[in-house]
């Protein structure tokens, strides 16, 4: 009797957990993750997920994802005598949990920022113009740094804009206006962290917020699109033929955002482009769909 019983007991738990490892829930995070449910998931009737593993279904503390802060570091330098000006303003992710990915991106933004500083100081040297002579032949060296940041769902997006200007300048004491040769280079650098993920050890990728391999060469097409709209004229031989893996982008008010630089797929004089892409935000699954 003992041995029936205990035989019936495994026949049952095998149905109970071969049940469970087959079953799979609705929620797309689970499959695109290819997660199986190892209990019942309400998500079918309440939307919710309880999967363990889920994507969707982190544990995290409000209290400390809201502690994010971004600051602003201030850095300027001004000097009239050889026509020098750095004005940086820095951003710095503070408060974030995430220790490994506050580093990580404060030190990339720092390190995109830090070269330019030396360099536009180092050139400037030597070049300090007569302040008698009404009329001032002089090189100019501006550094000029400024950000944006954009949050959507648990996304930060942090986009720093770099401007140089550089070149011949002429001055007159009386108008101070500048003239002659001055040519600006314009970019930007995007930073895009997910505030809820606790265990990521970088910024995000495009492929990270968007199914990448299923709509790639449509974002190429929507690319191509909206540049024709645009009257944008892209370089032989430089026209985007495939979004690269570390595609800029940001994500603003619930839209993804692609940004390419001057000269990167377009004439130089196009100057910086940045392109909408015609996607829906899905948050069961924290992605855009088409």
């Amino acid at each position: 009797m003992k041995k029936i019983v205990l035989l019936l007991l495994v026949f049952v738990l095998s149905i109970l957990f071969v049940g469970c490892d087959d079953y799979q829930c609705g929620c797309e995070a689970c499959k695109s993750a290819g997660i199986k449910c190892v209990q019942e998931c309400e998500y079918e009737s309440s939307g919710k997920c309880s999967c363990p593993g889920c994507p969707n279904n982190k544990q995290t503390d409000p209290s400390k994802t809201s502690d994010i802060k971004v600051v602003t570091r201030n850095y300027t330098v001004k000097k009239q005598q050889n026509n020098m000006e750095v004005r940086v303003e820095r951003p710095e992710i503070t408060g974030f949990e995430n220790m490994l990915v506050q580093q990580e991106v404060n030190k990339e933004i720092s390190d995109a920022i830090t070269p330019y500083q030396e360099e536009i100081a180092e050139l400037s040297e030597g070049f300090a113009y007569d302040n008698s002579d009404p009329m001032i032949r002089a090189k100019a060296y501006k550094y000029y740094v400024t950000y944006d940041t954009y949050t959507h769902d648990d996304y930060l997006s942090i986009v720093v804009q770099h401007d140089i200007i550089t070149g011949n300048s002429t001055y007159s004491q009386d108008s101070k206006n500048k003239t002659d040769g001055l040519r600006s280079n314009s970019w930007k650098e995007t930073y895009v962290i997910d505030t809820s993920n606790l265990t990521s050890k970088e910024k995000l990728k495009v492929e990270d917020v968007c199914n990448i391999q299923s709509c790639r060469l449509y974002m190429v097409d929507v690319i191509k699109q909206l540049a024709d709209e645009m009257s944008v004229e892209t370089m032989i031989g430089n026209e985007i033929k495939e979004i690269p893996k570390d595609q800029k982008f940001y994500i603003d008010n619930g839209k993804l955002i692609l940004y390419f630089e001057p000269g990167s797929i377009a004439k130089y004089s196009a100057g910086e482009l940045l392109f909408e892409m015609p996607f829906t935000y899905d948050s069961s699954i924290r992605k855009f769909v088409k």
